[in-house]
């Protein structure tokens, strides 16, 4: 009668322990498409630029932090060129007319913006 019911114990566990490993196994494999996802626009640009084969790459970007395939999907997803300066919307032309008085103003404002 013990015996019995250890077997069945042992086979609700054996259930449980399939049912985990095949929840895993969905659980990966939805990651691993994730990762294609994201790999997949960036691939032909970093072989392009790098020279290496698409295979290796790939390999290399399967491996790679969540965070580093999203900035170089963010990089190499757009043909766009990011400004990263332009001219100043602030007026630095001043008003006075004599040298002076344009030194003055120019010290005032420097100094304006090193104590703010």
């Amino acid at each position: 009668m013990r015996s019995e019911l250890l077997v069945k114990v042992a086979d609700v566990l054996d259930a449980f322990a399939d049912k985990i490993d095949c929840l895993e196994a969905e659980k990966q494999a939805s990651a691993v498409e994730a990762k294609k996802k994201i790999i997949e626009p960036v691939l032909d640009k970093l072989a392009l630029v790098t020279g290496q084969d698409h295979s290796s790459l790939e390999e290399k970007l399967s491996s790679a932090n969540p965070d580093v395939l999203a900035m170089l999907a963010k990089f190499a997803g757009s043909d766009e060129m990011t400004e990263l300066g332009g001219p100043g919307t602030e007026k630095v032309a001043f008003g006075s007319s004599s040298k002076q008085e344009k030194a003055a103003a120019a010290e005032d404002n420097f100094l304006g913006w090193i104590v703010s």
